[in-house]
């Protein structure tokens, strides 16, 4: 579904913010916006989530078989309604555990056995608990409509090894499920240290080099999230200030600065390790002199873009990521979550150049398992997420980065389902040989047994989303000193989500995202 450029919803296009302008950059005053909003919830709340059949009545049939047994002190026709009530409710649970593939059909079902059974002796409200089925609206997903990230780093080389900082700005436009609009705000510092190593070869008008390296890298950060864009562009333009602060260039200054007072507290703060493997190559023609004398004195060197060159290189790396949201009330630690994330990535590219034109290739993919937990270390979320890409061009298109990202969320909110959840994490393999299930769980398993895979099928929130993106890098180095930067500018082109279970065992569809 391709996303309306008059969306009232979407802020104009802005274009990619690139390092070295930020600070100049003049933003937007917007007209009207109520002021005085105080952050919004992060995206992605937890959504109540369906409970097997089976596990829903399992106390109140307890207590209604104790009745039959004598523990009422009904006489006559009475006791012989309950034990009737009794067989019939019987029935229809046999029924429901018989086909499990149904747990939607059966959820008026539900309703009317946990009405007899509250008006049974010993009978427990239907009141209690915490287990709400899901609703349709349930399964749509918020959408990010718009993501700007800027990073800049600086690094001191010291023979094969290297050390430095860097400090990265991400900034989001969401929109909810019920239209409403949220803004995010990411700044995070980093250290990190390495080494490389690599060789040239080549004389006269040929030169080639390859190096390997590897890099350990510790980030720390905040998010902040706002409800209205008045606020969300006052903040950003502190951000940007730090960002585009001169102390960026110099490697370890991130440990001795920090934003403004005035700022307000963040609602999530992050932790992340990286560790990174890469290999790169190139190989160029070096242009000639004309003219001269024999070792080309005095003569006229041509521009070195019109001569052929070209270069390749791969990343391989891992992440593990600690992230905590101190929930609505930030003096209140109860309602924190944790999120603990492990990451694996892939990417290459390759680049040719000559005649003052250029073309390029990337690709990448990027892998993310992410457990949530309440303040008390109970599991409540489960996470997949993959981010591919596979671009080609020429020109101004060698520089595109249209990605897609698929996201599945799996919210736990009943004992009956942590158990299951908790069971599988103890062993995933064994019920789950591939992210592919993960990813697009819209095949019923039609096997009991295989309790995490119907839980997911049931209860999983999938959204698939493209982004057309355009990338950017660049960097000098002094001596023993080196300084980069990179931008990537995204908006959402198409999104679409899993459709809810229709009831009768069959496929889960895509359908189109309304953002």
């Amino acid at each position: 579904m391709a996303l309306p450029e008059d969306s009232p919803r979407r802020i104009p296009h802005e274009p990619p913010v690139r390092p070295e302008a930020v600070r100049s950059r003049a933003l937007p005053t917007p007209q009207g916006s109520p002021a005085g909003i105080s952050p919004a919830t992060p995206p992605a709340a937890a959504r109540p989530a369906a409970v097997p059949p089976a596990a829903t009545h399992r106390t109140g049939v307890r207590s209604l078989l104790r009745s039959a047994r004598g523990g009422s002190g009904e006489r006559g026709a009475g006791s012989l309604e309950y034990v009737g009530l009794a067989v019939v409710v019987s029935v229809i649970i046999a029924g429901l555990v018989a086909v499990p593939w149904m747990p939607r059909v059966t959820t008026g079902i539900q309703g009317v056995i946990c009405s007899i059974l509250s008006h049974m002796p010993g009978g427990s409200s239907c009141a209690e608990g915490d287990d709400v089925a899901m609703t349709d609206e349930d399964f749509v997903p918020e959408c990010t409509i718009g993501r700007n990230t800027v990073s800049r780093d600086s690094s001191i080389i010291i023979g094969p090894g290297n050390g430095g900082s860097g400090v990265t700005l991400i900034t989001e436009q969401i929109v909810g499920p019920d239209g409403d609009e949220s803004y995010a705000v990411t700044v995070t510092d980093d250290y990190h240290a390495g080494a490389e190593a690599g060789k040239k070869v080549g004389e006269g008008d040929y030169e080639a080099g390859g190096t390997i390296g590897v890099d350990l890298r510790y980030g720390n950060g905040d998010t902040w999230y706002f409800d209205n864009e008045a606020d969300y562009l006052e903040f950003k333009e502190k951000a940007e200030e730090y960002f585009g602060s001169n102390w960026n260039y110099v490697p370890g200054s991130q440990l001795f600065r920090d934003l403004p007072d005035d700022v307000p507290r963040p609602r999530v703060s992050h932790h992340q390790v990286d560790l990174e493997l890469s290999a790169e190559g190139s190989a160029k023609v070096k242009p000639p002199t004309i003219g001269g004398d024999e070792e080309g004195e005095g003569g006229v060197q041509l521009p070195g873009d019109w001569m052929p060159s070209g270069s390749a290189g791969i990343e391989v790396g891992g992440s593990v990521r600690i992230t905590t949201d101190r929930g609505e009330n930030m003096d209140d630690p109860s309602d924190d979550r944790t999120q603990y994330t492990v990451g694996f990535e892939v990417s290459g590219e390759a680049d040719i150049s000559g005649g003052g034109e250029n073309a390029g290739v990337n690709g990448g993919y990027r892998g993310n398992y992410t457990v949530e937990t309440d303040a008390d270390g109970n599991v409540t979320k489960l996470i997949f997420e993959t981010t591919h890409n596979f671009d080609a061009g020429v020109g101004d298109d060698a520089n595109q980065k249209n990605q897609t990202v698929t996201r599945t969320e799996l919210d736990i909110t009943s004992d009956e389902d942590r158990r299951i959840v908790e069971e599988w994490m103890q062993d995933p393999m064994q019920q789950f040989p591939n992210s592919e299930t993960a990813m697009n769980p819209s095949e019923h398993p039609h096997d009991p047994q295989r309790n995490f895979e119907n839980l997911l099928y049931e209860q999983g929130i999938v959204s698939r989303s493209e982004y057309e993106g355009e990338f950017g890098s660049d960097g000098s180095n002094w001596i023993i000193y080196e300084e980069s930067s990179e931008w990537l500018d995204e908006s959402l082109d198409q999104a679409e989500h899993l459709e809810p279970p229709d009831g009768s065992g069959g496929s889960r569809e895509f359908v189109p995202t309304d953002c």
